[in-house]
């Protein structure tokens, strides 16, 4: 490649770096200015650009604010559905806990009930079981009377007679204790809501004690999980006017986005302002030291830039003359080619045209021989063709026979 162009390209990735310092310093000048006290600047354009910096910036950090309080929101409401989830198992670990108390606290119970003078107030908490012994008691008793009758019986009707009915009732006792266990239990469940714990003593009142505190627990993380609910609530309701159902993780996105369209916007504001100040030259309205070495660096920057534009324009106005002086030159060249090649074409032409007269004649004479006017007589020859017409032309080595631009053509 020509040197020349090779400095053009050069020269022109120089400017290009340079205009990215300049831009950059002009971002950093515009920073500076919002940095100082606004009192002495009386630009009323310089002003607007400020003004419009403070308004990126205060959108950006409303958009951080936004972000800050999802992102919150979003840790506030997984801790608080974790809380929810450890009171739901701790509450079902307590009630369980109680349950297997319930059999034994409704049997204990059941015992000191039967042994209390004033079992009114209690009655309907052990009536079932009351009715439960007494059903169980009568079906010992058909037990204990078939046994006895089928003692003296024989064989066949033991089996036939007496085993049927022993099983049935059998059966029925069964029943009647798993129906027991069961009441047991609801009355244990039952026992423990009542003030039958003032007739308990012993073993039996600590383990009322015990299901007492364990309530307690239970009423404690119940309120604490009502609390929890009502704060995750609010925390859902917040989450809510951003348009967060669940899951925050695009919405946070978004304002990523958008405080990174506004940083973008905000430099370019930076940069106009910094521009501003080097057009209008606003050292004496802003005066400072950090701006007025940048402003010289940016005019010695300039400088180089225009120097090497100057020289940029130089090398293409040198490299174009030679272009066109070498094409023009070429142009010329073959002008004069095609203006020989014409000459050589029109002589031809004349040539042929004088053939085609001398073969009119001959066919006119040979109309005559076939109506008998004239006897037949051979043709005269042609007069003899230039050298042209049959050779080829001395042409420049890249041109062909001219008569294959006609065929061409």
């Amino acid at each position: 490649m020509d040197s020349r162009k090779n400095e053009i390209n050069q020269s022109e990735a120089d400017i290009a770096v340079n205009d990215e310092k300049i831009t950059a310093e002009c971002i950093l000048i515009g920073k500076r200015i919002t940095e100082l006290d606004r009192h002495p600047i009386q630009n009323e354009e310089c002003l607007k650009y400020l003004n419009n910096i403070d308004s990126l910036r205060r959108s950006i950090e409303n958009y951080q604010e936004d972000i800050n309080i999802i992102q919150l929101a979003l840790q506030r409401k997984k801790e608080l559905s974790g809380q929810l989830e450890e009171n739901k198992k701790r509450l079902n670990d307590l009630q369980k806990d109680r349950e297997t108390r319930f059999v034994e606290l409704g049997a204990a119970s059941y015992t000191v009930f039967k042994g209390i003078e004033n079992q009114a107030p209690y009655r309907t908490m052990f009536e079932e079981l009351l009715r439960l012994d007494a059903d169980m008691d009568r079906l010992h008793g058909e037990l204990k009377d078939l046994g006895e009758q089928e003692k003296d019986k024989g064989f066949f009707e033991k089996l036939f007679k007496y085993k049927g009915k022993k099983f049935s009732v059998r059966s029925n006792l069964s029943k009647a204790e798993k129906e027991k266990i069961r009441t047991l239990e609801e009355v244990g469940r039952r026992v423990v809501e009542s003030d039958f714990v003032q007739h308990t003593s012993g073993d039996l009142r600590t383990i009322f004690d015990l299901d007492a505190d364990k309530k307690r627990e239970s009423k404690r993380i119940s309120e604490e999980d009502k609390q929890t609910r009502n704060e995750l609530e609010k925390v859902s309701t917040q989450l809510l006017q951003y348009g967060i159902e669940e899951y925050g993780d695009d919405k946070i996105q978004e304002f990523e986005k958008r405080i990174e369209d506004v940083r973008r916007e905000l430099q370019v504001m930076y940069c106009w302002a910094g521009q501003l100040y080097m057009e209008r030259d606003l050292r004496n309205e802003i005066p400072d030291s950090t701006l007025a070495t940048k402003f010289d660096a940016i005019v010695s920057i300039r400088d180089s830039i225009r120097r090497k534009q100057q020289r940029i324009y130089r090398l293409k106005a040198d490299v174009e003359i030679e272009e066109l002086t070498k094409k023009d030159k070429s142009l010329r060249q073959r002008k004069r080619q095609l203006e020989e090649e014409m000459r050589i074409k029109e002589r031809q032409i004349g040539v042929i045209d004088l053939e085609l007269t001398t073969g009119e004649r001959r066919l006119e004479e040979l109309k005559r021989v076939l109506s008998g006017e004239v006897p037949y007589t051979d043709p005269s020859p042609l007069p003899p063709t230039p050298d042209f017409y049959t050779e080829k032309t001395d042409l420049p080595p890249e041109q062909t026979d001219p008569s294959a631009d006609e065929k061409s053509a």
